[in-house]
């Protein structure tokens, strides 16, 4: 006799937002999240990690951000938005990037934006100097 999928594994299965956490503080794995939470940690995993750098990701993970460090503020300010909506939309969680404000002064740029995910909208501020990224 063939087993048949009932709809209750089916959509047990589906679900994609359950995640490790990760404990940066302590470099450490602990526990389990989802929901609005594991989206918190993607966007920054997505922004955060250098493509290209890593051999263990497919080319299309991760943000091209540390590009903007070194360059104008004027052509920093056009390629970031492209940049950002380049890394997120990878994650098929994230429906649309909007309301991008990119704001540059001397050698940091300040972004702002949002990200509309299935679980919810993630209001997001960044930073990229040329001492690294932060997420405000």
């Amino acid at each position: 006799m063939i087993p048949e999928k009932t709809a209750s594994a089916v959509s047990t299965a589906a679900n994609g937002s359950k995640t490790y956490r990760l404990d940066k503080e302590n470099k450490r794995i602990m526990g389990f999240i989802s929901g609005q939470a594991a989206m918190e940690q993607a966007v920054e995993i997505l922004l955060t990690t250098e493509r290209y750098a890593y051999e263990i990701y497919d080319w299309s993970f991760g943000s091209q951000l540390h590009e903007l460090m070194g360059i104008g503020v004027r052509e920093a300010e056009l390629k970031a938005a492209s940049y950002i909506q380049e890394a997120l939309l990878v994650d098929d969680r994230v429906k649309e990037v909007r309301d991008m404000e990119v704001m540059g002064k001397r050698n940091h740029l300040s972004l702002s934006f949002s990200v509309v995910t299935k679980e919810g909208v993630l209001e997001q501020e960044w930073e990229v100097s040329s001492i690294g990224m932060e997420n405000l």
